[in-house]
Formats: structure tokens, sequence, C-alpha cells
């Protein structure tokens, strides 16, 4: 009786073995596939769950925000691995054993540069799958150093003309102004980068691929970057 008993554990034991190694098997295979399928830009196709992320138009400092990235990001989740994609329409998949979560598809960084109180530049640089998409910049100024309202309203406006650049002042007190613009640096012309976006050190041809790294090697030494 004992004998048969230990037959019959040592079986189940093996059974619960052999499902094991398949489904490990199973989805070393899968992960396999949908690597390869991810390095040459297709979706992957062994996947159990999707989580999508659509439409994260922004608006910022109080005007429309028309020229920010509207896509669809998306991230696959396998056996023992993910996929993800910022653009659903780009083809740039990403593979990743486990189930933590890559990169975010937005991230950001701020640099400050502070003389006095109020007088203070503050860049804060957005990127989408690690390319920069938009910046905004604070600027904190003396109004005793500044130019009279008439004239600063008139070139607000003229930065309210371009494609991809809005703005906007206020009078934070009796002694400092804040001027705030954003650029829609996707989709806009390099001409408008120059004219109408705060970004020194760089070329405007070159300002739509900038990475965090080069944000960093050009702004650290002269601001603070966080």
């Amino acid at each position: 009786m004992n004998d048969i008993v230990k037959k019959k554990k040592r079986k189940f034991i093996f059974i619960i073995l052999i499902v094991m190694a398949s489904i490990v098997i199973l989805g070393t295979i899968f992960g396999i596939v949908d690597y390869f399928r991810a390095k040459s830009g297709k979706k992957p196709i062994f996947i159990y769950h999707t989580a999508n992320i659509t439409n994260y138009d922004v608006q910022m400092a109080g005007f429309e925000d028309t020229a920010s990235p509207n896509k669809t990001s998306a991230v696959y989740y396998g056996v023992g691995y993910n996929v993800s994609i910022c653009d659903t329409e780009s083809g740039d998949y990403n593979f990743k054993l486990g189930h933590e979560k890559n990169e975010q598809c937005i991230t950001s960084l701020t640099c400050t540069e502070k003389e006095a109180d109020n007088f203070k530049t503050t860049h804060t640089f957005e990127f989408f799958d690690g390319k920069l998409y938009r910046l905004t910049t604070s600027l904190l100024r003396p109004v005793d150093m500044s130019e009279d309202e008439d004239t600063l309203n008139k070139g607000i406006a003229e930065l309210n003309d371009i494609e991809g650049v809005g703005a906007a002042i206020y009078k934070v007190n009796e002694t400092t102004y804040e001027i705030v613009q954003t650029c829609n640096i996707f989709n806009m012309a390099a001409a408008d980068i120059e004219k109408g976006c705060l970004i020194s050190y760089f070329d405007s041809k070159e300002i739509p691929n900038l990475t965090k790294e080069d944000i960093l090697d050009n702004y650290s030494k002269a601001m603070t970057c966080q």
C-alpha cells in the first residue's frame, strides 16, 4: 500500500515538474519570438495584457498648447518580459526582461540660474522618447531693470504670433516681473525656434533632437539642473 502511495506521489511530482518545465520552455520561446519581433520593429504577439496611454496634450502657462505631440504609447506584457513603445506609429519597440517599467516616454529636466531673489532664470526641458519636444522658460526680472510695460506686452504679443510659441507676463509684486514662455519644439521650424525660443548653446536645427545628456553637458556648469 505504501509503495502505491509513493508511486502516485512520484507520478504527481513528475507531472508537476513536466508542467513547470513546459511553461518555462514556452515562456522562453514566446520571449525569444517577441524579442526578435521587437528588434525588427514589429508588435509582439505572445502577450497577455496591454496597457495603452493616449492623448497627453497638456496646457501650460495659461495658453493653449496646440503643438504638443498627441501620440499613443503602450506597454505589452508577456510571461516574464514586457515590450514598450512610446509612439505606436514609430515602430521603436523596447524589449525588457521582467515586469519592471521601462523609462517613461515623457521625462523632464529643470535648470535654474539665480542671481538674486527677483532675478532668476528657470528652464524646464521636457523630452518625449528621449528627445526634446518642449521648453518652458520662466524669467524673474526686477521692474527697475526692465523695459516699460507697453514695450514688454508688445514683445509678448510678437512671441505669441510665432507658430508653436506661447508667452505671458505677470507682475509678481511691485518690484518683480515674471515672464513665462513655452516653445513646443515638436513640429516647429528651425527659424521659428531661433526667433522665439529662449535656448542658448545650441544651433536651432539640432534643438529638436537634443537629449537630456546634451542639455546637462551645456547647462550644468552655468545652472543647477535636476
